[in-house]
C-alpha cells in the first residue's frame, strides 16, 4: 500500500500521519488488513506514479470511515485498487483525483480489483472519470461520483468502463433519471458505461438506500422544497424547464436555458437560505413570479457564468410582494448579465456587491413610499467593482433612518426616487442602443421585411409588434448597427429612431377613460393581464384594442 506516495510499512502503520499530506488519525491494522481513517485527510501533490492519494493491491482490506475524510491527488487518480476492498463504517471518504493535466490520470476511482461500499458514504469525482474498471458492489449505500468526460472517447464519463454492470443492494441510482448501461467490445475487451439521453453521464450520479428519507435543502423552487431526490433534474417541479440542477456538494444551481415560472399566489419562483450559495448562468434564462417577488434571499448569494438571467416579480396585487428581488441577505453579481423588474421594487434590502457586470433594474414605485422604486430600501449603499451606473445619470444615494433601521435607495436629478431602468455596465464597455419604430408610416409591408429581416421574428409577431408604435424594436445593438437599421426604416417613410440602452420612455399617448366594466388589457409584448387598470403601474398598455398609457 502507498499513501500519498509513500510506502506503509510496519513502522509507520501505527501512526500514519508521519508520511507528509497525512493529517488526522490514519492507521493500519495488519492482522485484520484494515485501513481506520477518523477525521483524516491525505494528499498527494506529486505529479510522478507515487503521486496517487492511495494504492493499493492488499488482498481483502476494509477501510474504516470514522468522521469526514478525505484523499485528493491533484496530479494523478484520487484511489487505485488492485485486489478485493471494502469500504464500510458510518463516517464520510471524499476521494478527488486530478480535474486537469494528462487525462489518462483524471479519474476519481482506477479499480482493476473488486470495491464493495457498504452502508457508508463516499463521493468520488475525477476530471475525465469519476469511476472506473473492475467489480463494483453498492449495499445500502450514499455514493455521488462525478466526472467531466473527454472528446476523446465517449465511454469515459461518471461511470465509465467498468468492467461489469455494477450489483446494488437495498440501493438505487436516484439522480440522474433515466440511465442505462451501454456496453463496448473491444480487443476482446467488454466494458460497461452509465448513459442517459444518449451521452455518457458527466453529471453527479447520486446513489441512494431504498426507501431512503430524502434529504431537504433550504431551497423551494415554484413553491416546491429542492430535495436530494429532485435536486438532479428540477424539471420535475412544475413551472420549471429546461435544464436547472442543484448541486449540494457544492452549493450550486446551475441554470441553462431555464425557465422557473411560479404561478401560485403564494409562491416566489425562488426563495433560498441556502449558505454560500452560487447560481451559474448558461444561455438564456429567466425566473419570474405572477404573484409574489420573483427572487428571495436570506443569506450569501453570488451569481456566475456567462449567460443571463430575467428576473420579473409580480406587477401589480400586493405591493408588498411587487419586487424582483427581495435580499434580507447579501447577493454579489460577478461578471454575469441580470435584468431584474417589479411592479414597486427592482431590488431592495440586504447587501449588494457588482463586480464587472451588465445589469438592469426597473421598480415602477408606489406613492405609498416615496423610498420604493428601482433600487428601494437597500440596507447598504451597493458596492461596485469594475463596474458603474451608467443610465440614468446624476443619480444619488439617498439615506432613510426610520424605526432604528438605516436604509438607501437610488434617487434621480429631479428629486425622486428612481423608476426607469437602472443600467449597470462594466467600465470602458461599449454603450448599446435601441432602435425604436415611432410610426410605421404607408409603406407598411416594406416596414413588415425590414423588422422581419432585423429581429429574425415571423411575420404574424412582426405584425403584432409594429401595430404597438412607438415601440421597441431591437435592444443593445452597436451604434453602428443600430443606426443602419434605422436608416432603413427611414428610407421606406417609417419614423425611427435610436437610444441608448435603456433611455427611451413612450411619450404622445394620451390618457383615456377606460370602461372599467369591459377591460380586456395586455401588455405590449401580448401577455394578458387580469388586473384592474387601476391597479397596474405606470406604463403602456393595450385595453379593448387600444393602446393607453397609464401614469
Amino acid at each position: 500500500m502507498l499513501i500519498a506516495g509513500k510506502r506503509v510499512t510496519s513502522e509507520n502503520c501505527g501512526n500514519l500521519t508521519v508520511i507528509e499530506g497525512v493529517k488526522g488519525k490514519v492507521k493500519f491494522d495488519p492482522a485484520t488488513n484494515t485501513l481506520t481513517l477518523e477525521n483524516a485527510s491525505i494528499i498527494n501533490k506529486e505529479e510522478k506514479a507515487s503521486g496517487f492519494g492511495l494504492w493499493t493491491s492488499i488482498k481483502d482490506l476494509k477501510i474504516k470511515l470514522i468522521g469526514e475524510n478525505t484523499i485528493t491527488s491533484e496530479k494523478r487518480g484520487g484511489m487505485v485498487n488492485y485486489e478485493k476492498l471494502t469500504f464500510t463504517g458510518e463516517g464520510k471518504l471524499t476521494i478527488t483525483g486530478a480535474m486537469s493535466g494528462n487525462e489518462d490520470y483524471c479519474y476519481g476511482f482506477l479499480n482493476p480489483g473488486s470495491v464493495v461500499v457498504d452502508g457508508c458514504t463516499l463521493e468520488i469525482s475525477g476530471g475525465v472519470t469519476g469511476i472506473t474498471s473492475g467489480r463494483w458492489k453498492f449495499n445500502k449505500c450514499n455514493v455521488r461520483i462525478k466526472g467531466g468526460g473527454t472528446t476523446k472517447d465517449e465511454f469515459k464519463g461518471s461511470i465509465g468502463r467498468v468492467g461489469y454492470v455494477p450489483e446494488f443492494t437495498d440501493c438505487k441510482i436516484v439522480t440522474p433519471t433515466g440511465t442505462e448501461w451501454k456496453k463496448l467490445e473491444k480487443s476482446g475487451y467488454v466494458y460497461y458505461s452509465l448513459f442517459a439521453n444518449d451521452k455518457v453521464v458527466t453529471d453527479w450520479v447520486t446513489i441512494k438506500p431504498e426507501n431512503a428519507t430524502p434529504e431537504n435543502y433550504n431551497m423551494l423552487i415554484c413553491g416546491k422544497r429542492v430535495t436530494s431526490e429532485n435536486c438532479g433534474d428540477l424539471t420535475v417541479i412544475d413551472g420549471v424547464k429546461g435544464k436547472a440542477i442543484f448541486d449540494a456538494a457544492t452549493n450550486t444551481l446551475t441554470l441553462e436555458n431555464a425557465t422557473i415560472a411560479a404561478t401560485g399566489d403564494k409562491d416566489a419562483g425562488l426563495w433560498t437560505s441556502v449558505k454560500n450559495m452560487t447560481i451559474k448562468l448558461i444561455g438564456e434564462n429567466t425566473i419570474s413570479s405572477d404573484k409574489r417577488g420573483a427572487l428571495v434571499n436570506y443569506d450569501k448569494l453570488t451569481f456566475a457564468g456567462e449567460g443571463k438571467l430575467t428576473i420579473t416579480g409580480a406587477k401589480s396585487g400586493n405591493e408588498d410582494y411587487c419586487y424582483g428581488i427581495l435580499n434580507p441577505g447579501s447577493i454579489v453579481v460577478d461578471g454575469c448579465t441580470l435584468e431584474i423588474s417589479g411592479g414597486v421594487n427592482g431590488i431592495t434590502s440586504g447587501r449588494w456587491k457588482f463586480n464587472k457586470c451588465n445589469v438592469r433594474i426597473k421598480g415602477n414605485g408606489t406613492t405609498k413610499d416615496e423610498f420604493k422604486g428601482s433600487i428601494g430600501r437597500v440596507s447598504y449603499v451597493p458596492e461596485f467593482t469594475d463596474c458603474s451606473i451608467v443610465t440614468p445619470e446624476g443619480t444619488e444615494w439617498k439615506k432613510l433612518d426610520k424605526s432604528g433601521y438605516i436604509y438607501y435607495s437610488l434617487f434621480g436629478s429631479n428629486g425622486k426616487v428612481v423608476t426607469d431602468w437602472v443600467t449597470i455596465q462594466p467600465k470602458g464597455a461599449e454603450t448599446t442602443y435601441d432602435l425604436v419604430l415611432e410610426e410605421v408610416g404607408e409603406r407598411e409591408i416594406a416596414v413588415i421585411a425590414i423588422v422581419k429581416d432585423i429581429t429574425g421574428m415571423g411575420m404574424m409577431a412582426v405584425k403584432k409588434l409594429i401595430a404597438t408604435a412607438p415601440c421597441i424594436i431591437k435592444e443593445n445593438m452597436t451604434e453602428e448597427e443600430a443606426k443602419a437599421a434605422r436608416d432603413r426604416l427611414l428610407e421606406v417613410g417609417a419614423k425611427a429612431n435610436i437610444y441608448p440602452h435603456g433611455t427611451w420612455k413612450p411619450t404622445g399617448i394620451s390618457v383615456q377613460t377606460i370602461d372599467a366594466k369591459e377591460n380586456v388589457i395586455y401588455t405590449l409584448q401580448g401577455v394578458r393581464l387580469n388586473a384592474k387598470f387601476d391597479n397596474l403601474p405606470a406604463g403602456v398598455y393595450i385595453v379593448n384594442g387600444k393602446k393607453v398609457l397609464k401614469k
